[in-house]
């Protein structure tokens, strides 16, 4: 976004830190931490601050004070570093801020940032994700269930990449995200649309234990063990 310096960091990167001649305070989140920011900086990559902090036009532009209560401060952190200075990075230890991040994003109308997530979260996928632990993996898997719903129709391509490189390239249990699943509605899709491909495989001892499968085009009965009691379809 702007010319790196000798220091390794944006100029603007720099300008944010220093704090000098910031014109306008944001205030972030229902505790209302504040950020001492530039109008001009924000104004070109937000339709949201570009009308906000014209003067006369609104009484944010004239007091110089914009209230967001809605907005994480965590999340509008990753947002401002963002503006300055072009850069984003997958948060391994808590994805969750990145649906924050993108929500924000569509709130304040920087539509460069919310692809600028999704990217981010194809990369992830693609780049660190195999050198992680299986908690990880499934982390992620259930992040991304989540993620999902928020975004744009103009993501998919990105969405379905990703779908597509997690789902070729590692193996998840459906019984497995059932049991981590919070949302059991969103579990219950994520298992199922799993399960297709898991169930193409044979399945696992440990779903077996659940539902036992017949490999593609079987026509044996299945049996299917519910609570202690046998069922045979």
């Amino acid at each position: 976004m702007s010319s790196d310096t000798k220091e390794g960091k944006s100029t603007l990167a720099r300008l944010l830190e220093s704090a000098l001649f910031t014109d306008i305070k944001v205030f972030a989140g229902p505790e209302r931490q504040e950020f001492n920011l530039h109008r001009g900086i924000l104004s070109v990559n937000s339709e949201f601050f570009k009308i906000a902090c014209q003067p006369g036009r609104f009484k944010e532009g004239n007091s110089g004070e914009i209230e967001l209560p809605e907005i994480k401060a965590e999340a509008f952190s990753l947002v401002v570093i963002w503006l300055y200075d072009g850069g984003f990075t997958f948060p391994d230890d808590y994805p969750e801020i990145v649906i924050e991040v993108y929500r924000a994003a569509e709130f304040l109308q920087i539509p460069g940032l919310q692809t600028a997530v999704v990217q981010t979260v194809l990369t992830y996928g693609k780049l660190e994700l195999p050198g992680k632990t299986e908690e990880k993996k499934y982390q992620f898997f259930g992040f991304f269930v989540a993620f999902c719903p928020v975004c744009r129709s103009s993501d998919l391509p990105l969405l379905i990449e990703c779908a597509s490189e997690v789902s070729t390239s590692y193996y998840f249990c459906p019984t497995i995200l059932l049991e981590k699943f919070e949302d059991k509605s969103a579990g219950m899709f994520a298992a199922t649309i799993v399960g297709v491909k898991h169930a193409g495989a044979g399945g696992c001892a440990r779903c077996r234990e659940t539902c036992l499968v017949p490999g593609p085009g079987s026509r044996e009965r299945i049996t299917v063990k519910r609570r202690g009691h046998l069922i045979l379809v």
